[in-house]
């Protein structure tokens, strides 16, 4: 059985930094949502696109929310987890979507017409890693 190790916050920035595909967690008036997305790193931010008039989009800014990735290996039981708390924000600065966009601009897999930048600037990165992954 391997054991369980605390990921120090700079190595769940090393995951985060890989980009890829997380689930975020947000509150809207009907309840929790939770949606799968593709994403990016900006600074200290996790950086996605959806559809302005989204649930998302629509409920999204300004709240606080957690997002998650991870990676799991069944067969050799391992794997590690990061998760993400802060408050989802639009990008305020012109360079700054600039620099989304010309740089590592998350490219959503339902389609192109996605364009609605958002962002969760994180206050506190946990994460766990189980086995050598």
């Amino acid at each position: 059985m391997s054991e369980m190790t605390e990921l120090s916050a700079t190595q769940c920035r090393e995951y985060l930094d890989r980009g890829g595909v997380g689930r975020l967690a947000f509150p809207t008036p009907g309840g929790l949502r939770i949606v799968p997305l593709n994403f990016c790193t900006n600074a200290d931010a996790i950086v996605f696109r959806t559809v302005a008039d989204s649930e998302l989009g629509t409920y999204g800014e300004g709240v606080d929310a957690v997002f998650e990735i991870d990676e799991i290996d069944h067969e050799a039981e391992a794997g590690w987890s990061v998760v993400a708390f802060g408050r989802i924000e639009r990008p305020s600065e012109s360079d700054e979507v600039w620099d989304i966009r010309g740089w590592r601009n998350p490219t959503p897999w339902s389609g192109e017409h996605r364009n609605f930048h958002l962002k969760l600037r994180w206050n506190r990165l946990t994460g766990r890693r189980l086995g050598d992954r």
